[in-house]
């Protein structure tokens, strides 16, 4: 097909062709030059390709950082008079801020793209506003005169609407991902600092666009909608949820960004949208996600505030919510996940047969016969074999006759291949968004918990001074005595957080987390010894819940020692079925991967309630302690490459296994059993090559604490120091410990906490070592 020309003084002007925008300056890449080409054909063309080529999930998270020319030339599209190219461009900014692991722009994109987007919600709304009107004065006017013309235009107008809500919707996903992935809370943010207020203010517009439109919808009903205009727009949003995204977005935009960030918060509180937040929060029609978020949002600010009607909200509103979240079924996860099951294996079915019919197309040529007839054929035979033993038990005639009925029953069944496989898809995708929605309320309100409890923790610890570089590499005694971090004060709960915490055991929420962390135990249990009859989907999903869980829980032992749980017989009770569930994940037909997440999981919740109920020390048995010595020693599984996942699970087992024992080994002990946690330590000190850096420095501070006790002391024992030649392996060791620090700087792969942690240890053991020298 040749190009299209433009006769000059042509009168008649064709009403389809594209509008054209200003023709920007020509780049080097054929791609930008195509985005800002100057016909709507070629820039959505372009937009598309892009947005499943270059910037699809799978490319952004595995090739390198797309340019920033081709991001600008994106981004111009946002604004684009073309809806098309607009949501186009806006689904590729959005993958971007999502899926781009190496933000190599960072702070550039931020500052191009806030702009932008929040312009494009304005609009968005302005024109959502307007719509609206226009809709109700079309309705009006459709029920006087009962025309159909009319009735055309309010499906115009509806069909616009929604277009306008997804626009919100791509906009808020970029915008909360930028937030939560690149934004800073100082001024080098154009998001929290520089644009804080408009960012603010367009967002709460859209929440408050949303949670009324949600709200008006679900009061009118579908079936008993006296408006057509509304019965459209209800039907639109249950086909699409597309409106709920927005509610459930802009609130998550706005908890985000309340996170470690006083001052937005204060904004927040003392704007017009306070009062939206907090009604959302008991509005039952909204989705459970957005009025999670809300709650989120008030328990950051109860914290941060302390004032009384806050604190009130979070009591009366905020954690019922949150508490009646926290629950698993099981009856309900079996029957979500047979559902999957089901509807994946005929999904598969129809994409294995889809297979078999592009493999044969090579041998079209070969046999004059289309591709379709062959693959027919193919299918025809393959369930053709399923009534061959049928067959051969009657006689000839029926044979002929069932063959017949046989090959025309397939027939059919391939003319119908097409519609099938849609609807199987469609049937699987229905399935698992039905397992998905229950699992994001109930990881959403364990986050939510857990962050409440450790920023009541936070309040209580004093910050980590910075010090020398150097300091720890030298051998200046003094200066760096006087530069390491202080001692963390004495963990002290405010009056105020007392009340708190005794409302949130009157709920019984602490009771709800121990169970949901036990049910997801047990299912994953089941599941390990039976991984390929699940779908990896469910096996994420389980996985995710017991790592929150698990992270809750620690918060709540050790902070709630006094207020939960906290009577020995409790303690000694949930220890016991701790260390069950231990014995239960350690199966050799077990899926690995899923027995270490299991295992390191166990051992992270024993740890807290080790440390916060010291009674329990005393109802440690010697099966217990053998456990943990053989878990102190594991390794990973030799088969083909180790994941780093589980390898960093792994590190995780050991760690908490050699802190549990170093918190045994605190209180008098027969020396038999100090022997047996000195040996197995020095075995795995000897593992230079594998052992990691948190591993290596936890097994010297230990030891350090071991055999530091004085002489006459009931815990001393430095006849088994002396004996396995203790002194010799730290002197071993140091080195090697200040080599992978350096290695894990250089990689920026540990925290600048985390490195001034390593490097006081690594400065206690080298005094430790002259101490020991001296004496």
């Amino acid at each position: 097909m040749g190009k299209q020309s433009r006769r000059k003084g042509n009168a008649k002007k064709n009403l389809s062709s594209p509008r054209t925008t200003a023709t920007a300056q020509p780049s080097k890449s054929s791609l930008v030059n195509r985005i800002r080409h100057g016909d709507l054909r070629v820039r959505h063309g372009a937009l598309t390709a892009a947005s499943a080529t270059l910037f699809s999930p799978l490319s952004l998270s595995s090739r390198s950082p797309v340019n920033m020319e081709v991001i600008q030339a994106v981004s111009e599209r946002v604004m684009d008079e073309d809806a098309p190219c607009a949501l186009c461009a806006l689904g590729c900014l959005g993958n971007y801020v999502l899926f781009q692991e190496r933000h190599t722009h960072g702070n550039k994109v931020e500052t191009l793209l806030t702009p932008i987007l929040v312009t494009k919600m304005n609009k968005a709304c302005d024109s959502i506003e307007a719509t609206a009107k226009q809709m109700m004065q079309e309705q009006q006017t459709s029920n006087s005169e009962n025309s159909s013309g009319n009735a055309q235009s309010l499906e115009r107008l509806t069909l616009s609407i929604m277009e306008q809500w997804s626009v919100q919707s791509l906009c808020l996903h970029a915008l909360c991902g930028i937030v939560e992935g690149t934004a800073a809370n100082n001024e080098s943010s154009s998001i929290l600092f520089h644009q804080r207020d408009e960012f603010l203010m367009t967002v709460m517009r859209s929440f408050y666009l949303a949670t009324e439109m949600i709200t008006g919808l679900a009061n009118i009903g579908i079936a008993n909608c006296d408006s057509e205009m509304k019965r459209d727009i209800a039907m639109k949003e249950h086909q699409t949820n597309i409106i709920s995204d927005v509610a459930v977005y802009a609130a998550r935009t706005i908890h985000s960004s309340s996170d470690e960030n006083p001052t937005f918060l204060a904004s927040v509180m003392t704007s017009d949208g306070w009062k939206t937040i907090v009604s959302c929060i008991s509005n039952a029609t909204l989705p459970m996600l957005a009025r999670l978020h809300c709650c989120g949002i008030t328990m950051i600010s109860r914290q941060v505030s302390k004032a009384k009607e806050v604190e009130q909200i979070v009591f009366e509103q905020s954690l019922p919510v949150l508490s009646q979240c926290i629950i698993y079924s099981n009856e309900v996860a079996s029957e979500l996940h047979k559902k999957i099951i089901e509807t994946f294996q005929k999904m598969k079915e129809e994409k294995d047969d889809e297979k078999v019919e592009k493999d044969i197309i090579r041998k079209v040529d070969k046999r004059k016969e289309s591709a379709r007839l062959i693959a027919r054929r193919q299918k025809q035979m393959k369930q053709q074999s399923k009534y061959s033993e049928q067959i051969n038990d009657t006689d000839n005639t029926d044979k002929t006759q069932m063959i017949d009925d046989v090959k025309k029953k397939e027939v059919s069944q391939v003319e119908a291949t097409d519609e099938t496989k849609a609807e199987k898809e469609e049937h699987f995708d229905k399935a698992l968004t039905e397992w998905k929605n229950t699992c994001l309320p109930l990881k959403l309100s364990i986050e939510i918990m857990t962050n409440a409890f450790a920023l009541a923790q936070d309040e209580a610890n004093a910050p980590i001074d910075d010090y020398d570089e150097m300091a720890w590499d030298s051998d200046q005694e003094d200066k760096l005595q006087n530069d390491i971090p202080g001692t963390l004060p004495a963990f002290n709960i405010s009056k105020e957080d007392e009340v708190f915490f005794q409302q949130v055991v009157n709920l019984g929420t602490p009771d709800r987390a121990l169970s949901l962390f036990g049910a997801i135990y047990t299912a994953l249990v089941t599941s390990g010894k039976n991984s390929d009859n699940i779908h990896f989907e469910i096996l994420n999903d389980l996985t995710d819940i017991l790592s929150k869980s698990t992270i809750c829980l620690g918060n709540m032992f050790s902070i709630l020692q006094n207020f939960w749980k906290s009577s020995e017989n409790d303690s000694c009770a949930i220890w016991n079925d701790l260390t069950q569930c231990l014995r239960a994940s350690k199966d050799e037909n077990m899926n690995k991967p899923i027995m270490f997440q299991l295992i390191a999981a166990a051992l992270s919740v024993m740890v807290a309630l080790l440390r916060s109920r010291p009674t329990l020390m005393k109802w440690v048995n010697e099966k217990d302690l053998e456990m943990l010595l053989s878990l102190v020693l594991t390794e990973n599984p030799e088969v083909g490459k180790t994941d780093e996942e589980v390898a960093a699970t792994v590190s995780d087992i050991q760690k908490d296994s050699i802190t549990m024992l170093g918190i045994l080994c605190s209180e008098p002990h027969p020396e038999s059993v100090n022997e047996r946690v000195c040996e197995t330590f020095l075995t795995l000190l000897l593992r230079t090559h594998s052992i990691t850096t948190n591993v290596m420095s936890e097994v010297l501070n230990v030891l350090m604490d071991m055999y530091s006790a004085d002489e006459g002391d009931a815990n001393n024992h430095e006849a088994v120091f002396r004996r396995n030649n203790v002194l010799s392996a730290f002197q071993k060791s140091v080195p090697i410990l200040k080599r992978k620090v350096r290695e894990e700087e250089s990689k920026e792969s540990i925290s600048r906490e985390e490195e001034l942690v390593l490097k006081e240890i690594i400065l206690n053991a080298t005094r430790f070592v002259k101490y020991k020298k001296g004496h």
